[in-house]
């Protein structure tokens, strides 16, 4: 096994690791609101209490 084939391995542990966290971060997001993006306050999907008022 080279170096080259070593680096390999890495960055695709790497990636595969980001994707778990994205992954998991989605579901974990996904409990407190519908739209994660949505910065519109009378959007009846908005259920995230725990920011505050947004203004």
């Amino acid at each position: 096994m080279n170096w080259q084939n070593i680096i390999v391995y890495v960055i695709g542990a790497a990636v595969f690791m980001w994707l778990v966290r994205a992954v998991i971060r989605g579901m974990r997001v996904r409990k407190y609101s519908k739209c994660d993006a949505c910065g519109d306050s009378v959007c009846p999907y908005r259920t995230n209490k725990k920011g505050g008022d947004r203004r």
